[in-house]
């Protein structure tokens, strides 16, 4: 008896939330204050018990003492009974702003008391009249957004702002002017709950640029404005999106028949149709419009063709390595039921053995199987031998051969046969292919038949630097008698060398006696002397039985650093360094020094006379070969007068610096100064003033 109670009692309570109005206050009658009758900019929707709005300038209309502004039927804005009760709500559902707010609107939120279910469809209603008298312009499209949280604006703190980026889940029809100002215009529609919605909020949510309005007056700042009334949210015990359904076709060209109740009216499909029954032609996304009762729905489905399976594997035999096992294989989305070899029933499947693997797929709209041979590869084990050295001088021959089993082989010879015979020395190779890569084997034969161990011929030299000794190269190791373990190995003393050398074929030993030659002798004297500008032959005294060559060192001052007996004319004191060697690597050193002497003989005679007897007629002055010009001459008279001036003139042995005329005429008798500046071979530069008597 308890148990049938209970049932009865959720019966009650199930049928009860079928058809109750889930919005708390849905006609305004419960307040918590009169309205605001100051400031319009603050709005008073948050005097209506439940209801606030996203900004702040909704408004509540109550008949509530001398506040005739925020009353009903008769108000600031208009005249309006109420629908049912004696309240009601406004808002601005369009308004042409400023540049900063250019879209003005105005919304209510309510609260709904639980939140909607998942899936479950449930009708929305709400009641408006145009508040004809503060409204130029009727406008369309007034809708109801459901969301699972309150609406937060960022437009901080607005009177009129902007539009609400949401889309309503239920509103009037678009393009339908809503300008009845005499009765109440229903606007309702059917929709299926995201889930946890618990706030409805009412309004305009187009842009200008998108609505529709129709003008009723002239007004500086177009605008429409609406009282709102009784509103609804119920769940519904009619599913209206039972009717259409997505569909899958085989052939893109079919053409499927889609019929509504006729107890639906105001039908509009995607297509333009506004039948009850339509068909619809290939696939695609499709959408119905209609009214139940006058409420509205939308209800969108898919045509979505899918053809038959065609799945098929790319070749009858598929070779893998043994390490790529287990195999994974993934077949398309094609198919709703799909069979592998492996009992899986999954879009993939791993495969762990060789063997046959097969696939079977099948959808509406047919059936399609597959299969290949899985073939597992091994690595291969190339084995060719170890490399060898062939010692005697026998005829060479040698089978090599590749393992059996394996495919194709390709060998360095170009033949692809399983064994072939290497004839002569050289480097062999075999190369095989499978699942598992590439895989290489070489073998060397060297040839080691001809290979002798030979060095330098014994030698007769002068170890002035360390002798360079090969030995013939080819072999694996070499051992010298000094320690070096390459082919060379050098020696810096008089004796006998060994070197030994192995390889696959055994070990080699030869030798090397180095024996001392001869020495040259030079002999030169330890330092000669000559006038600066003059030259001295360097002539040292040679003693020895072989060509020599000779090397002198500084070449700066030398005629011929590679001769003899060169010219030396240094311009100041050297040391001079001869070395002398023959093609034995044989050598001798000597030195000489030549003192430079500066002389700086300059001679300037005190008297000439002009007088054309051919007896000292010109001023001539002598130099020394050490002096190499003169760079500057001048003669002054007793007075300091500048006589005669000349530059760049040739010094050794003589210069003629003045003929005794003075500017065309023979020059007065008397004593004259002539100063010089002449330049020495080494470069240096010397002044001479000397008192010179002109005699006539």
């Amino acid at each position: 008896m308890r148990s049938t109670t209970l049932l009865i009692g959720c019966i009650f309570v199930l049928v009860k939330m079928q058809g109750q109005n889930l919005v708390l206050n849905p006609s305004f009658e419960e307040k918590t204050g009169c309205p605001n009758a100051g400031d319009w900019s603050l709005g008073s929707i948050d005097s209506a018990r439940f209801w606030t709005q996203p900004h702040r300038s909704a408004d509540y209309f109550y008949p509530c003492g001398w506040n005739w502004t925020h009353s009903t039927p008769q108000n600031a804005l208009g005249y309006q009974q109420p629908r049912s009760g004696i309240a009601y709500a406004g808002i601005y559902c369009y308004e042409y702003g400023d540049n900063e707010l250019p879209d003005g609107r105005e919304y209510i939120e309510g609260q709904l008391s639980v939140p909607l279910l998942k899936d479950s469809v449930y009708k929305v209603e709400f009641f408006v009249s145009l508040a004809e008298d503060n409204s130029s312009v009727a406008s369309d499209f007034i809708g109801a957004y459901l969301s699972d949280e309150l609406i937060k604006s960022n437009v901080t703190p607005p009177t009129v702002v902007d539009v609400l980026p949401f889309i309503p889940q239920v509103s009037s029809l678009k393009g339908e002017v809503l300008a009845d100002s005499v009765n109440w215009t229903r606007i309702c529609g059917y929709f299926k709950a995201a889930g946890d919605e618990s706030f409805i909020t009412i309004g305009n949510y187009l842009h200008n640029s998108e609505i529709t309005y129709l003008p009723l007056k002239n007004a500086f700042s177009p605008q429409s404005y609406y009282y709102i009334d009784d509103v609804s949210v119920e769940k519904s015990s009619i599913n209206p999106y039972q009717w259409v359904s997505d569909k899958i076709i085989c052939t893109p060209d079919s053409v499927n028949q889609y019929a509504l109740p006729d107890s639906l009216a105001d039908i509009l499909w995607s297509t333009g149709d506004t039948t009850h029954a339509v068909s619809l032609q290939g696939p695609g996304t499709y959408w119905v419009r209609a009214a139940l009762d006058g409420c509205y729905f939308t209800d969108t489905f898919q045509i979505e063709h899918t053809p038959a399976p065609a799945f098929g594997f790319s070749e009858d035999t598929l070779a893998v390595c043994n390490s790529a096992l287990p195999l994974t294989l993934e077949t398309t989305d094609c198919c709703a039921e799909v069979l592998w070899s492996t009992g899986d029933t999954t879009k993939t499947t791993e495969i762990g053995q060789e063997g046959l693997v097969w696939i079977r797929q099948q959808n509406l709209c047919g059936t399609a199987r597959d299969s290949f041979w899985l073939q597992v590869d091994l690595p291969p084990l190339l084995e060719l031998g170890a490399d060898t050295a062939l010692c005697d001088t026998a005829q060479f021959s040698r089978v090599l051969q590749a393992p059996v089993g394996l495919p194709a082989c390709l060998w360095s010879t170009g033949d692809t046969v399983s064994a072939i015979t290497a004839t002569q020395p050289g480097v062999y190779w075999l190369t095989v292919q499978n699942a598992c890569g590439i895989f290489t084997d070489t073998i060397v034969f060297k040839d080691l038949r001809q290979l002798r161990l030979t060095t330098n011929n014994d030698t007769i030299l002068c170890l002035e630097e360390p002798l360079l000794l090969s030995a013939s190269s080819g072999f694996d190791t070499y051992l010298w008698s000094t320690g070096e373990n390459t082919n060379e190995a050098l020696a810096d003393d008089y004796g006998l060398y060994i070197v030994r050398a192995a390889n696959d074929c055994g070990t080699q030993t030869d030798s090397i006696f180095v024996t001392e030659s001869n020495h040259p002798q030079i002999q030169l004297p330890a330092e000669v002397e000559i006038n600066l500008g003059d030259s001295i032959a360097l002539s040292p005294l040679v003693s020895h039985d072989k060509p020599l060559a000779f090397h002198w060192s500084p070449a700066a001052g030398l005629n011929c650093p590679a001769c003899e007996s060169p010219l030396a004319f240094p311009w100041q004191t050297t040391d001079f360094l001869l070395i002398a060697q023959d093609s034995l690597r044989c050598r001798a050193e000597a030195e000489v020094r030549v003192r430079v002497v500066d002389r700086r003989r300059i001679y300037v005679p005190n008297v000439f006379s002009p007088n054309g007897d051919g007896q000292n007629d010109f001023l001539t002055v002598f130099f020394g070969n050490e002096v190499g010009q003169v760079v500057a001459a001048a003669i002054y008279d007793r007075w300091g007068s500048l006589v005669v001036w000349k530059q760049n003139l040739p010094a050794f042995p003589e210069t003629v610096i003045w003929d005794g005329a003075w500017q065309g005429r023979d020059a007065s008798a008397g004593v004259y100064t002539l100063v010089l500046s002449v330049r020495l071979k080494n470069g240096e530069t010397v002044q001479v003033a000397k008192d010179v008597t002109l005699v006539r």
